[in-house]
């Protein structure tokens, strides 16, 4: 490699690192809705990320996901 390929070569190893730091991954929230006095689990419950799109509504287990989540905090 030549002296002015380096410098471009170098140039691209950072670009290409700068576009993995930003493209850091979805999570998503996975839980179960049970009613607090008899433990049993509530179908239909819907579960809303305030300030965001998402939601869900648990099912016959109680179970709900929410996918497609950027990383922080949500009430």
């Amino acid at each position: 490699m030549t002296l002015t390929g380096k410098p471009i070569a170098l140039t691209l190893v950072f670009f290409a690192l700068s576009l993995l730091a930003i493209a850091q991954p979805n999570g998503s929230l996975k839980g179960t809705i049970t009613d607090e006095e008899t433990g049993e689990a509530l179908i239909g419950a819907s579960v809303i990320l305030v300030g965001t799109y998402k939601a869900a509504v648990s099912d016959f287990d109680g179970k709900y996901t929410i996918t497609d989540i950027k990383p922080g905090d949500y009430s």
